[in-house]
C-alpha cells in the first residue's frame, strides 16, 4: 500500500481567513477506533505520566439522531475521521481505569503488564462517550464561550456487553 504524502505547498497557501474552526460534536456515544497510544507528562506540577490513547470517530451511534448532525450553518457535521484523544493517569489510584480499557478491548491481560498489552489495543473498536465543555477563558465573538468536545468516557466494544 503506497503512502500518501502531505501536499504542504497546497495546505500552506491557503489563506489564514479562510480556516474554520470544526463544528462541535452533539453529546452523546459515537463509534471509533484506536489509532495508536503514546506515554506522555501531564502538564501539572507533579508531572504525572499518562497514557495517551488517539482515537479515530467511524460513525455517530443510534442514539444520536441526523438532525442534531447539522452545524450552525446548516451543514452537515462530518463526523467520520474525526480525531480526538483520551489520556488516562498512570498513577496507583488511577492504574484501574486504562486496565479497565485494555480489557473492554478484548485483550488478555492476566499476568500480563500495561507495556505487554498496550499495543494489543491498536485498531481495536470502541465506543467513545463524547460531552461538550465550555472554555473557560476563551470566547466567542459575540461573548459566548468557546465550547470544545472531550471524551467522557471510552471503552472497548468487546467490553460493551459485560
Amino acid at each position: 500500500m503506497e503512502m500518501k504524502m502531505a501536499d504542504f505547498k497546497s495546505l500552506l497557501s491557503k489563506r489564514v481567513d479562510d480556516a474554520e474552526r470544526p463544528a462541535i460534536l452533539p453529546v452523546g456515544t459515537y463509534e471509533g477506533v484506536v489509532v495508536d497510544y503514546q506515554p506522555i507528562e501531564s502538564n501539572t506540577a507533579d508531572r504525572t505520566p499518562q497514557v495517551r490513547v488517539n482515537i479515530r470517530i467511524t460513525a455517530a451511534s443510534d442514539g444520536i439522531e441526523a438532525a442534531d448532525l447539522v452545524d450552525a450553518k446548516g451543514k452537515p457535521i462530518r463526523v467520520a475521521d474525526r480525531r480526538m484523544r483520551h489520556d488516562f493517569w498512570l498513577d496507583e489510584e488511577n492504574q484501574w481505569k486504562l486496565s479497565e480499557f485494555i480489557r473492554s478491548c478484548g485483550v488478555e491481560t492476566a499476568g500480563r503488564s500495561f507495556g505487554e498489552t498496550l499495543p494489543e489495543v491498536k485498531n481495536a473498536p470502541v465506543f467513545v462517550q463524547v460531552n461538550q465543555t465550555p472554555d473557560k477563558q476563551k470566547r466567542n465573538e459575540d461573548g459566548s464561550p468557546i465550547i470544545y468536545n472531550n471524551i467522557a468516557r471510552l471503552t472497548g466494544q468487546a467490553g460493551a456487553g459485560a
